[in-house]
């Protein structure tokens, strides 16, 4: 039974059990907000194009160069909406993958939730979450937008042509 009650407690510890039952090293995480969690993840930085460049400008290289999760997220969303407004005949190619990406995202946000203390404690690999799948299926989603729209500029400017 030891073994089932170390689960128990170990699971407890990971998510929402109560501070008072933990040692005091758990109180912060186990205390901490479930909506502040996900901000720290969604605020977290993909790529760092700082590594690369060297700007001075602070509002740049904090803002700009550092591309953020919650941006990816805005850009998967507009890239989805243009996706799912374009060509009629082409859509139901796309309501799939634009449907999967989207839900794709509730395995890193359920982890967040879920295991709140948990991504509390290690921000320094929890982001990793992000890629299984959703990110895998966002840039998807950007890629197959931008085919969508070369495509249908290419045949519009043949058709001018004619």
């Amino acid at each position: 039974m030891d073994g089932v009650e170390h689960v128990i407690w170990s699971f407890g510890k990971r998510t929402y059990g109560e501070a008072e039952d933990f040692p005091p090293v758990y109180a912060a995480s186990l205390n901490a907000g479930t909506l502040s969690v996900v901000i720290t993840y969604m605020n977290g930085v993909f790529f760092n194009l700082n590594n690369y460049l060297s700007i001075s400008n602070d509002f740049v290289s904090n803002f700009l160069l550092k591309i953020r999760y919650y941006y990816l997220i805005v850009l998967f969303i507009a890239m989805s909406a243009l996706l799912w407004r374009g060509n009629a005949e082409r859509r139901h190619h796309y309501i799939a993958l634009i449907w999967a990406t989207w839900f794709s995202m509730l395995a890193p946000l359920s982890w967040f939730v879920i295991f709140k203390a948990h991504s509390y404690i290690h921000t320094h690999m929890s982001f990793l979450l992000w890629q299984m799948p959703f990110m895998l299926f966002g840039f998807a989603v950007l890629g197959s937008t931008v085919i969508a729209w070369t495509k249908g500029t290419k045949q519009k400017g043949s058709m001018e042509g004619l």
